[in-house]
């Protein structure tokens, strides 16, 4: 059930950012990766804070996707040590 809640956030995520990018799967990456070493952050801040605004014209309909899909990664499928193993907090 939670792998395929996530495979739908996934999918609903690739979709709004076909426009964005040519690889909407790497963007999706990279940005788990820096809500995981972020932890406690929203991917809407990521947009702020990021070098030269690489995220600055992501939909907000994909950024909220975006943090249901990390809650969901950090709830279920990640624990201390695969955090640890990473180097994240």
């Amino acid at each position: 059930m939670v792998v395929h809640e996530a495979r739908i956030h996934l999918t609903l995520i690739e979709i709004l950012l076909m426009p964005y990018s040519p690889e909407p799967l790497k963007v999706i990456n990279d940005m788990i990766v820096e809500l995981l070493y972020g932890h406690g952050r929203k991917a809407g801040e990521l947009i702020i804070g990021y070098e030269d605004g690489k995220y600055r014209n992501i939909p907000a309909q994909a950024l909220s996707e975006m943090d249901k899909l990390y809650n969901l990664l950090i709830t279920h499928l990640y624990n201390d040590d695969d955090l640890a193993e990473h180097r994240i907090e």
